[in-house]
């Protein structure tokens, strides 16, 4: 057998040769996505990234460095993320700092809060990249769901905290969202369960019970995001004008975001025999950071605040994801949870 698969390499390799090279052009075609046109000098502006310690957040902070950014790399590992910064050119470096941040504990986001705001005097973007997927059923030590509350609950705390920081001028939150919101399974009745507080039981009983509605909760986050960037741009209008705020999708990446799905048997399995095809249609972490960079680079002016981006442009987005209905239950939901941490219970949207 390896005798006969040495010789047909051997005979077409003309052929094989050909093949990649048109699989690689299609790739590059189809599935990096967008690269933004747009350039910017980042001088003497200070932005937080949170998640930069790989992947898209990782990329999107180290281009944002060598354009002459400071940047706050808020993360929750600090030997990871001081490799990350030890690998940047010398003459740079001390633009990268790091604040520690896990956004699973309310308390950890509000040190952050702090530290961040007894350093520096300004914050001119804040980019809301982390997020994790859900492996089990969790409850964090603010005695909420995980997912809930990483990926969106201190994003949202994060976000509100510094809205008097930002620069008096002018000031961007990027919000971090995904093109998979539209699996999303949210409606009235289940936000009213929700608010009920039996929420934990709900989605124990409907996600994780069941490994394949498991991406349901993620889903839902990512609308959330959507949800929450709608929101908030009403909100800064009459009391912020001079900051604007987005959701973006980087499309499909491949990052260490896999991680999670490695960490079930059956998911291993499935994404086994998967694997090579998720390689080939997904971009490289740099070109997911593409759709963050162009709203960094772009005029303020011209940026739709609470607008949804993918591929560089602003995208309409689902039925689904435009019910304000919804859209405010789920946001006032979220604000409810947030308001029952002493820190954060004059925070308000």
């Amino acid at each position: 057998m390896i005798q006969l698969i040495y010789y047909f390499l051997i005979s077409n390799w003309l052929i094989i040769i050909f093949i990649y090279i048109v699989l690689r052009i299609i790739k590059k075609v189809y599935f990096y996505g967008a690269f933004t046109p747009l350039k910017k000098s980042m001088e003497g502006k200070i932005i937080i990234v949170t998640g930069s310690s790989a992947g898209i957040g990782k990329e999107t902070a180290l281009k944002l460095i060598k354009d002459g950014a400071h940047v706050i790399f808020a993360c929750r590992h600090k030997e990871k993320t001081m490799e990350v910064i030890k690998q940047i050119e010398q003459k740079i470096r001390h633009q990268a700092h790091f604040i520690e941040l896990n956004l699973s504990s309310f308390n950890s986001v509000n040190n952050f809060i702090k530290e961040f705001n007894s350093k520096y005097e300004k914050l001119d973007i804040l980019i809301n990249n982390a997020g994790a997927f859900p492996c089990e059923f969790s409850i964090t030590e603010d005695k909420i769901e995980e997912i809930i509350q990483g990926n969106l609950l201190s994003q949202m705390v994060l976000t509100l905290s510094l809205l008097d920081k930002f620069d008096k001028n002018e000031g961007l939150i990027i919000n971090v969202a995904s093109f998979v919101y539209i699996h999303s399974d949210l409606t009235l009745k289940m936000i009213e369960n929700y608010a009920k507080d039996s929420c934990f039981k709900l989605i124990e009983s409907k996600y994780y019970a069941n490994i394949i509605n498991k991406f349901l909760p993620y889903s839902n986050t990512k609308i959330g995001i959507i949800f929450f960037s709608s929101y908030l741009a009403e909100y800064l209008e009459q009391n912020y004008p001079h900051i604007k705020t987005t959701s973006v999708n980087p499309g499909i990446v491949y990052t260490e975001f896999t991680r999670f799905i490695w960490k079930h048997n059956i998911f291993r399995y499935i994404y086994g025999i998967f694997f090579p095809l998720h390689i080939y249609i997904s971009k490289p972490a740099f070109s997911g950071a593409q759709q963050i960079l162009h709203l960094c680079y772009s005029e303020l002016k011209q940026i739709v605040s609470g607008g949804y981006y993918s591929d560089c442009r602003i995208k309409k987005v689902s039925q689904k994801a435009m019910d304000i209905k919804v859209r405010n239950a789920y946001v006032k939901y979220c604000m409810n949870l947030i308001n029952s941490y002493p820190a954060f219970n004059s925070l308000k949207m």
